[in-house]
């Protein structure tokens, strides 16, 4: 199988293109993404017979996410958010990725992530096991920090001044009981997107 970007009019496009062997993969990968269609994920232009094969066209949705580097924890939050949001909403319509990562993660100028990494749709992958996956990119994006908790202030009669390292400290719980065991712990993906967004924004 191959995969290129080429140009279609004024936008570019990611091109796989694979014989007889990949064909059946790419043309279920076309289907899921079909099935899959949402602003949140990449759209296919094109799943048809080519060459003695299977061709499957697709907007380009930009840098995968484990490439983008280090962003800010605010950045990330809202990332994770938008993304559990997403996968709820694929979970309605009875999709599950099952291979969410930083590698299926496409981020764009816009800034919003879409999904991407349907091709295996032969993974028995459950909802919940979307949310741990989920929950394990929270911990990538935002875990890690140096953040020293400072002496409550109290002790000096002082005013409470907000800690930046809470807001870290409250996304990695949030990670945790994302890929709580057993899966039943966890919470959907719909209640992950408001706690994220909600802990981003208190």
């Amino acid at each position: 199988m191959y995969i290129s970007v080429e140009s279609e009019g004024a936008r570019p496009v990611v091109v796989k293109r694979g014989g007889a062997a990949a064909a059946p993969r790419l043309r279920a990968e076309g289907e899921r993404l079909r099935r899959a269609s949402h602003p949140g994920v990449v759209e296919v232009l094109r799943s048809a017979p080519a060459e003695g094969g299977w061709e499957l066209r697709m907007a380009h949705g930009g840098r995968p996410l484990d490439a983008v580097g280090e962003v800010p924890l605010s950045q990330a939050a809202a990332l994770v958010a938008s993304l559990a949001s997403t996968v709820a909403d694929l979970h309605e319509l009875g999709v599950v990725h099952g291979r969410i990562d930083g590698t299926h993660v496409l981020v764009g100028d816009h800034g919003r992530p879409r999904l991407c990494g349907f091709g295996d749709g032969t993974v028995a992958a459950a909802p919940e096991d979307d949310v741990a996956a989920l929950g394990a990119l929270l911990t990538e994006l935002v875990g890690g920090g140096d953040d020293a908790e400072p002496i409550p202030e109290h002790r000096w009669r002082l005013p409470r001044r907000r800690w930046a390292g809470w807001e870290r400290r409250g996304l990695l719980l949030l990670a945790d009981q994302a890929c709580a065991e057993p899966p039943t712990r966890r919470p959907t993906a719909r209640r992950l997107a408001a706690a994220v967004a909600n802990d981003s924004t208190d």
